[in-house]
């Protein structure tokens, strides 16, 4: 993962993840936020983890994936405090 970007704007249940990661040596694939089920609210941190979901089985030297998620804060669990997304190799943390 490469940058996790936090986008409020005007509606203040919305909000907007923006994320941008690359591979080298992958395979082809879109690009997926999955809501961590198993992740501990009671620090008020919501987990997700940045995934590729293999499309083709030809693999690339390089690949860069963008994505943008539109959130409800009152669809997620609890009442977070903060975003952390995981990624293979890292992971980030953005406060609300």
């Amino acid at each position: 993962m490469q940058s996790v970007e936090l986008i409020r704007d005007g509606e203040k249940d919305l909000f907007k993840l923006r994320l941008k990661g690359c591979s080298e040596k992958a395979v082809m694939g879109m690009p997926l936020l999955r809501l961590n089920k198993h992740h501990d609210s009671k620090k008020g941190i919501i987990e997700f983890e940045f995934l590729v979901k293999p499309l083709e089985i030809i693999k690339k030297n390089y690949i860069e994936y963008k994505l943008e998620v539109i959130y409800n804060l009152k669809q997620l669990p609890s009442s977070p405090r903060g975003i952390k997304v995981i990624a293979e190799n890292n992971a980030d943390i953005i406060l609300l």
